[in-house]
């Protein structure tokens, strides 16, 4: 699990770098409070003589939008959209890492979600019908869905699915660290969610980019999870349409979304969306003025200045996200509160904004920790202490360090302090890296820089997948990016915690320990007010992070998109753009729009069978699987495991599955059972080659050894099993090791009855009665088969 836990990390980080670049808050846990606004204070120079005034960010004036009160609506037309870089992991919510600006756009338009989060920060229902409710202690929440609501696929969104959704994330890559354990069906149109641990905030989880978005379990089991990818199913109001990785995502308007428009009439409004990668941002406004595009997102500010003056409108929006210095604790010099301070104490943050401006609105703000003043959870007072630009006390703090005989960096009393500053090899970053540099090296600091490239410099700084937890990182500072609009549990547990791969400035203290558990289990908002305040406090005197300005999400349009800023919620309330520079597209519209000729109806799935049930339980598997000891195993995610061990062969090829049927078992904790069953019906002759396919699999893999993160060696080969005779023919074989970076210990059972097969691709067991499951298990398959061949 360690392994696993490590690659999310990165992913993370990866969307922390992508939020701070294009100013949106990043939104990887899914977590978004309600927000209102501060004043935040000034801060003074010191013997430079400059003064930095810290700018309300929360009543920045940002450049208006165009009044459209007199506009006529026009229904119809398509626009294509610049977008900055998609995901290679597709858009299907358990498994797409979407957590940057130009994935928020693309969900946003596949997706509704149960909960959504305005721009000034507000929770309110959407797919739900209303706010969900917690038990005593935040451990069980109970959410009541809207009826009528179906999926691109017209299926309905009901409490079951609302289960299945639960069920697929914790089967996908990112289900290690779902906060939800398991989910019950109340009735037809209300589920209870069972969480891991308490939490206050979970709605925020149901609001995610991910996690909150509601998705077609039936969809996805008819797909699986590989071809899911390419072809997401939601709820939003456009469907998917077509694919070009790299190049273009297409979108045709959902004909059957289920909320109607301002005006009485259907949303969404526009015919077609066309999403455009281009990751140069002189490319993208070069293709906002050629008109080849009718919209762009700005990594930044650069050029939108220019955009502006020739006519194209902008949409800002000032967030929390930022870019920052982190400081090793756990290294000399910085594992010493008194160099942190002096480090943060050199730098103007005037001096940075001229070289790199924030905002196009003109405004900087000076932040003392991860709240800015547009949050709830900002705090002037308790950010009191933070080392805001101030060169005397710099000057101080480093002499201090320098002349103290027990000094950390190990070096004789009156040498010059010297470290390394990493950052990424981005031209921007580079330049203000250069400043630091001058900065520190005018209080008699020796800074060397260091840059490579995004994804090896956060590897170096948080550890790659098959590094041990914790990684103290290879650095001293660097530059790095974080801020977001989750609930202080969410960001603290995880950036403060012992062991966490996230907290990468490796700085703990038992009073933050002692907070974060007030804000698990406190459910006041002054007894979870006051413990983020404790937490604000300690780093602002403690210094792990000095913070930069809030960075600014960009949109440009021309003047023909119209319905960009404001949105009717389902409640009926019109409300303001989106947060992170989000757009709410069902209604959005182009001026003197034609009508596009698009696909209609429901999206068509894969072919099934009426039995069993895709994506239903099954009596006879759940009869089937006896008790069997906790293990802390994961599945084999159907035949990756084959293909990846055994290169060249591929179990199925093109032979697809009719049916499926999954199911976990409950009387496991967290890591139990869990069975997958694929039913195939085949062409006389198909199932003996499937077989054959296994055969050589056992022949050519022989047999592996590996070490998973304990160090005990594993088998990672395959070995046919006796599973006695079921139907004309049956084999298998077993797994156990480490594929991918993520632990195996499976046992695959193919049955063939007749013309059709069984796979049990999931099943995962622990302790010495696991064949003794496999046993039992088999009997139950081969039920559903004599069932598809009566």
């Amino acid at each position: 699990m360690k392994r696993r836990s490590r690659l999310l990390a990165i992913l993370a980080v990866m969307a922390l770098f992508a939020a701070a670049c294009t100013g949106g808050d990043s939104d990887s846990s899914g977590d978004s409070p309600n927000s209102t606004s501060q004043t935040a204070g000034d801060s003074t120079s010191g013997s430079t003589g400059t003064t930095a005034t810290t700018q309300d960010i929360a009543t920045a004036a940002t450049a208006a939008a165009p009044d459209e009160t007199a506009d006529e609506l026009v229904r119809g037309g398509e626009i294509s959209i610049g977008i900055v870089s998609e995901t290679n992991t597709g858009f299907y919510p358990p498994s797409a890492e979407t957590a940057f600006s130009a994935g928020f756009l693309v969900m946003d338009a596949l997706y509704d979600r149960w909960y959504v989060q305005t721009g000034t920060g507000e929770l309110l229902p959407e797919v739900a019908s209303a706010r969900a409710t917690p038990n005593a202690d935040a451990t069980e929440w109970t959410m009541t869905i809207r009826q009528g609501i179906q999926f691109h696929d017209g299926t309905d969104v009901n409490a079951e699915a609302a289960v299945a959704m639960v069920e697929l994330w914790h089967e996908g890559p990112f289900g290690a660290t779902s906060s939800i354990e398991s989910a019950e069906v109340v009735d037809e149109f209300t589920v209870k969610y069972i969480l891991k641990d308490p939490n206050p905030a979970f709605e925020g989880v149901l609001a995610g980019i991910g996690s909150g978005a509601v998705f077609s379990p039936t969809a996805a089991r008819s797909f699986g999870p590989e071809a899911s990818v390419e072809n997401p199913v939601g709820t939003g109001p456009f469907v998917f349409e077509e694919w070009t990785r790299d190049s273009e995502l297409t979108l045709r308007r959902n004909d059957n979304y289920w909320r109607a428009a301002p005006d009485g009439g259907t949303l969404p409004y526009l015919d077609r969306i066309r999403f455009r990668v281009l990751p140069d941002g002189d490319s993208r406004r070069a293709s906002l003025q050629a008109g080849d595009i009718d919209m762009a997102t700005q990594g930044g500010v650069t050029g939108g200045q220019d955009l502006v003056d020739a006519g194209f409108v902008p949409y800002e929006y000032i967030g929390n996200g930022a870019g920052v210095i982190i400081f090793n604790t756990a290294v000399p010099p910085f594992d010493d509160v008194r160099m942190r301070r002096a480090a943060s104490h050199a730098l103007d943050p005037n001096q940075s904004n001229a070289i790199s401006p924030s905002t196009l609105a003109g405004v900087f703000d000076l932040r003392n920790g991860y709240f800015n003043s547009t949050s709830p959870w900002f705090s002037e007072r308790a950010g009191a202490g933070y080392a805001f630009f101030d060169t005397d006390e710099a000057v101080r703090l480093s002499t201090e360090y320098i002349n103290d005989p027990r000094r950390s960096d190990g070096k004789a009393v009156g040498e010059p302090i010297s470290f390394s500053f990493d950052c990424t090899s981005e031209p921007a970053n580079i330049q203000t890296a250069q400043l630091f540099q001058q900065e520190w090296g005018d209080i008699g600091f020796e800074v060397e820089i260091k840059s490579q490239e995004q994804s090896s410099f956060i590897t170096q700084i948080i550890g790659g997948p098959t590094e041990e937890v914790p990684f103290t990182g290879e650095f001293q500072a660097a530059c790095w990016a974080d801020g977001s609009a989750s609930d202080p549990l969410e960001i603290f547990r995880t950036r403060y915690g012992d062991g966490q791969v996230l907290n990468w400035t490796n700085f703990t203290d038992p009073t933050i320990d002692a907070a974060i558990e007030t804000l698990r289990s406190d459910l006041t908002e002054e007894g979870r007010q006051a413990a983020t305040e404790d937490i604000t406090r300690i780093t602002a005197n403690q210094m792990p992070i000095r913070w930069g300005s809030s960075t600014a999400a960009l949109l440009l349009t021309t003047l023909e998109i119209k319905g960009v800023e404001t949105y009717t919620h389902a409640d009926g309330t019109v409300g303001s753009r989106r947060s992170g520079g989000r757009v709410w597209w069902a209604e959005v519209w182009l001026e003197d729009a034609q009508p596009v000729d698009i696909a209609s109806g429901p999206v068509e799935l894969p072919a099934t069978t009426e039995a069993p049930e895709v994506g239903g339980p099954n009596d006879a598997v759940a009869t089937a699987m006896p008790d069997a000891p906790p293990g802390i195993l994961t599945k084999s995610r159907g035949t990756e495991a084959l293909e990846t061990l055994c290169p060249g062969i591929t179990t199925f090829e093109d032979i697809e599955f009719i049916s499926a049927t999954y199911q976990n078992y409950d009387g496991v904790p967290t890591f139990g059972p869990f069975v997958g069953i694929r039913i195939y019906e085949l062409a006389e002759g198909d199932a003996d080659v499937v077989l054959a396919r296994y055969a050589q699999a056992v022949a050519d893999c022989s047999t592996y050894t590996d070490a998973l993160d304990d160090g005990t060696q594993l088998n990672l080969g395959w070995e046919v099993r006796d599973f006695g005779s079921f139907g004309d023919t049956s084999a298998g074989y077993g797994v156990a090791g480490d594929a991918n970076g993520f632990p195996i210990d499976s046992d695959v059972l193919v049955i063939k009855t007749g013309n059709n097969l069984a796979i049990v691709t999931d099943l995962n067991v622990g302790g010495a009665s696991e064949g003794a499951n496999i046993t039992a298990l088999a009997p139950a398959v081969e039920e559903i088969l004599a069932g598809l061949a009566g």
